[in-house]
């Protein structure tokens, strides 16, 4: 049964890998857009020979083309996890218990270091109470 549903699983892959939005690869669109956007500020002051309303709409431009390159891609990864949980939902339970299991250490971590401030405090505040007491 595992292995039919990682069949399924790589069938809807392949699919969604033909699929008109993806044009491409996502995440090389992505890595131009972001480099696109860095050039932009990477140009050195003296060769700007640019006017200023032709800087703003190359940044507008290579801007909104970096939004539209994250949204491409995050939609096509959203896309990839709804297929896998829908055909793999065991992976997906492991998953989740690990997230939980993760965030109840990290709670315990931070509970035993305010357990641990805690008992600095008291030993500070029971150390000032003793010389009024005397």
């Amino acid at each position: 049964l595992k292995l039919l549903n990682c069949f399924f699983f790589s069938l809807f892959y392949k699919i969604i890998l033909s699929m008109e939005e993806y044009n491409g690869d996502v995440i090389n669109n992505f890595r131009q857009a972001v480099k696109s956007c860095l050039t932009l500020l990477s140009v050195p002051v003296k060769t700007r020979h640019i006017e200023a309303d032709e800087i703003k709409t190359t940044a507008e431009v290579a801007t909104h083309r970096l939004i539209e390159a994250a949204r491409r891609s995050e939609r096509h990864f959203v896309r990839l996890y709804a297929l896998f949980s829908a055909y793999c939902p065991e992976e997906v339970l492991k998953e989740e218990i690990n997230d939980m299991k993760q965030e109840i250490e990290r709670k315990k971590n931070m509970l035993l270091k305010h357990e641990e401030k805690m008992i600095a405090w008291e030993q500070i505040l029971s150390e000032a109470e003793t010389p009024l007491t005397s």
